[in-house]
């Protein structure tokens, strides 16, 4: 059942190869959005938008497809059994397995793989009544039903066109081609298989006014290099720059506008800005006094726990910590004061990156505190009542421990057991 939700969501290569248009189109024409996120940057992109269709005979980027899944129309549902390989092909040559028709032998001229059928010219025909209206009664027009390629057709063997099943095997030159099972002769695929909806075959095409000659496709134009544009810009226009650009920290001092959304994780922001100074070799541009700031602030967000809990760490914020007079609301609120591993992490790498020794830190609280969110599988939570838990965190730990050269209780074997199981 999983398999086919899978299989009516997606539209077969085949047929975007016969549509001869570019796969994007073809998604782009069948596409229903009902809602999705503003393309901000502060914005985690979601959309809604319908995902199951109901393939028929019409194809996916015509107006008759779209008009057979409108928006709110419900239909009976189909289910539509997977097959490893398609085997089938426009021009092959089937057998009919059933119906009135059955044991005859006729030519496919249309493939519909997204429900695993084909269309076998002049045969399985039915008659339909089209345009009847008050006293016109209408005309009857007659119109090849689909085949399921499962049950109700056979390829047919060309050395005594009887049906057989195949299989797909390769030559001694490497060339995948469909084998006989009886009879062991190659089933050739049909020269019809190169028509698409603009031509018979690509020999025969003729171009166009709108197209692009094969000449104009072929020459090489781009020779790629390591230049960003603007270096290529600048390189053919002869502008030689001789500026020089002015280091910035800017995040260091002001949090943007545009990241008012991670006001909770500010220590993660400051080790992004820190850490970049670093590997630019730049920290030199942050005075002594700008130093101790960040360094005091981190201490800030330290999480000294009370009454034996062992909840120590950093804090992301100073959000996180409401001030109040009243008792009540203290004992309240240190309830939820704990540490946060990523926020732990990132704080002590800010510290050790501005040169402090970490003599302020509560070293046995933090590992005790580190040791309290490991999961019985070796994993780790991101806080003591998290519900996080990946391979983020486990990095967290590990680093913890290892910049603090204290492991205490925290249950190593069971760590490496996990990390293992993951790959």
């Amino acid at each position: 059942m999983r398999i086919t939700s899978q299989m009516l969501k997606k539209v077969h290569q085949l047929s975007i190869k016969y549509s001869n248009f570019p796969e994007s189109y073809v998604k782009r024409a069948m596409e229903q959005v009902y809602w999705r996120t503003p393309n901000e940057p502060n914005y985690q992109q979601k959309v809604i938008e319908r995902r199951k269709f109901r393939f028929t005979m019409n194809r996916p980027w015509t107006g008759q497809f779209r008009q057979q899944n409108m928006p709110r129309t419900h239909r009976k549902k189909v289910f539509v059994e997977p097959i490893a390989e398609w085997s089938f092909f426009r021009g092959d040559r089937v057998e009919v397995l059933v119906g009135r028709d059955k044991g005859k032998h006729g030519i496919v001229k249309q493939l519909i793989p997204e429900r695993n059928w084909v269309v076998v010219e002049g045969l399985n025909c039915h008659l339909r009544k089209v345009g009847g209206d008050g006293e016109y009664p209408g005309i009857y027009i007659k119109s090849e039903a689909p085949l399921l390629v499962t049950n109700q057709v056979k390829l047919v063997d060309p050395s005594d066109l009887q049906a057989t099943e195949i299989e797909w095997r390769y030559t001694e030159e490497g060339d995948k081609v469909r084998v006989s099972t009886r009879t062991g002769r190659i089933v050739p695929i049909p020269k019809e298989q190169e028509e698409t909806h603009d031509y018979k075959s690509k020999g025969t095409y003729i171009e166009k006014a709108k197209d692009t000659p094969a000449k104009v496709v072929e020459e090489i134009t781009f020779k790629p290099s390591l230049q960003t544009f603007e270096m290529e810009i600048m390189k053919e226009m002869g502008i030689q720059e001789d500026r020089i650009p002015k280091k910035s920290y800017w995040f260091l001092n002001v949090l943007p506008a545009r990241l008012a959304s991670h006001d909770s994780t500010r220590v993660t922001i400051a080790f992004f800005a820190v850490s970049g100074l670093d590997v630019l070799d730049s920290l030199d541009l942050l005075t002594p006094s700008q130093r101790q700031n960040i360094i005091n602030w981190i201490y800030s967000y330290q999480v000294i726990p009370k009454g034996g809990t062992k909840c120590g760490g950093l804090q992301g914020s100073s959000t996180l910590s409401i001030k109040s007079q009243d008792p009540a609301h203290i004992a309240a609120v240190e309830a939820y004061y704990w540490g946060h591993l990523a926020m732990t992490y990132t704080g002590i790498a800010v510290l050790l990156a501005l040169g402090d020794d970490l003599s302020r830190l509560d070293r046995r609280a933090i590992v005790e505190g580190v040791a309290a969110v490991q999961r019985e599988d070796g994993s780790f939570s991101a806080s003591v009542e998290g519900n996080e838990q990946d391979m983020r965190f486990v990095y967290c730990a590990a680093a913890i421990c290892s910049m603090l050269n204290d492991w205490g209780t925290v249950d190593r074997h069971r760590m490496a057991q996990y990390i293992r199981e993951s790959i």
